[in-house]
């Protein structure tokens, strides 16, 4: 928890939002002329990492002749506990509710040659959208938090897309497999991601308006 009303940052022109934490924009600066703000007390992902990288991109912005606003489009997370749970991007409930097309996979542990050797239990969902971008990957099971950094790095350092992860080498049988490399390439046989329920039936019905409105003329 803050301790923005504790420290009384308003006296410094430092702006507070509805919730008690510090208002910045992208560069995280705050309202107050070269003050600037990060980590918990931005109010943003609340994570150790997710700090460090904001203060990296302080020091860059205090230290370098432009600014560069803060990345954070694709923020990990993990929680260390048993059975583990990491992610990043976006969920189908998060899609789902913006109306945007994509693509969903699901592999269990045991479908896979080390987590059938490890008896593992736990699974790993991967969602694209239909030009092949990576949305996001939630998994669950025994270290999870390992083969979604490489979700991570595509998502941030590559393309963004599942060409980077389906055209990198994989240790067998190391982590999944490979698996992230496999769901995430998982596409229609014509090229294209397979839709999701609602997406084709918004194509369905949209294709069906379509066939009406050349039939009425």
């Amino acid at each position: 928890m803050d301790d923005v009303d504790l420290l009384d940052v308003g006296a410094a022109g430092v702006e507070a939002d509805d919730r008690g934490f510090v208002e910045t924009d992208e560069y995280l600066r705050t309202t107050a002329g070269g003050v600037w703000a990060l980590g918990d007390i931005v109010g943003e992902h609340l994570l150790k990492h997710s700090a460090n990288h904001e203060a990296e991109a302080v020091a860059r912005n205090l230290l370098g002749d432009e600014l560069e606003a803060v990345d954070d489009g694709a923020m990990p997370f993990a929680v260390f506990a048993s059975p583990e749970v990491a992610g990043v991007g976006a969920t189908e409930g998060d899609l789902e509710s913006a109306g945007r097309e994509y693509a969903s996979r699901t592999c269990r542990y045991d479908e896979t040659a080390r987590g059938d050797a490890m008896h593992a239990e736990g699974f790993l969902k991967a969602i694209i959208d239909p030009e092949g971008t990576i949305l996001g990957c939630h998994i669950i099971g025994p270290e999870a938090s390992n083969p979604v950094q490489e979700v991570v790095v595509a998502m941030t350092a590559g393309s963004g897309t599942v060409r980077d992860i389906r055209r990198s080498i994989h240790i067998h049988p190391a982590a999944l497999g490979g698996r992230p490399a496999r769901l995430l390439g998982a596409v229609h046989p014509r090229g294209r991601p397979a839709l999701s329920r609602r997406a084709r039936g918004a194509r369905a019905r949209s294709d069906r308006q379509s066939i009406s409105s050349v039939a009425a003329q």
